[in-house]
């Protein structure tokens, strides 16, 4: 038995100018230098907003894999364990079990309960933390009625200007 071949997609944008990138994206190796230097990356610490997370949402993007998740990770103080529970309860994350056990838990163990949540996770005030975990789901199609890209070179200003830099020539034209 023969081991599958992988065929490389197709470019999902292909009368885009980021297809005729689609070869400089590729050849990204995701070696993580570019991370140092850049200022975005430097301050919220997320390689998603670095230059290399930028590749690789481009290489969705072109490919037509683009990811339509995200995550947040949220940690709420709470006065109590029982206050905990009472959002818990409100946002619908209570047992949802068939099996479940129908009658409500005894007095004895919901002290017990509220006693070790605090001693595992209170702060030095008393107050109780939890960490709860947002999930995002969204999805992305093109269409025609979305702005588009201008035509490459047809910039009014140079974008080394506008970040009082000097622009270092790669030898290819845009457009070209």
């Amino acid at each position: 038995m023969s081991a599958p071949v992988v065929v490389p997609p197709e470019c999902a944008l292909p009368n885009s100018p980021l297809s005729k990138e689609k070869s400089g994206i590729d050849a990204c190796v995701h070696c993580g230098f570019c991370l140092q230097s850049c200022p975005t990356y430097l301050t919220l610490e997320d390689e998603n907003d670095s230059p290399r997370g930028r590749i690789v949402l481009m290489h969705a993007l072109v490919e037509g894999t683009l990811p339509v998740t995200d995550r947040d990770r949220v940690t709420v103080r709470y006065d109590s364990a029982f206050a905990l529970m009472h959002d818990l309860r409100r946002m619908g994350s209570t047992n949802v079990l068939i099996d479940r056990l129908r009658r409500p838990l005894g007095r004895t163990t919901l002290m017990r309960m509220a006693e070790i949540y605090r001693e595992r996770f209170a702060d030095p005030d008393g107050r109780v933390r939890a960490t709860f975990e947002i999930v995002w789901l969204s999805g992305w199609a093109p269409h025609a009625s979305q702005q588009q890209p201008l035509k490459p070179g047809s910039a009014a200003a140079r974008l080394a200007d506008a970040l009082g830099t000097r622009e270092i020539s790669t030898g290819v034209k845009a457009g070209d």
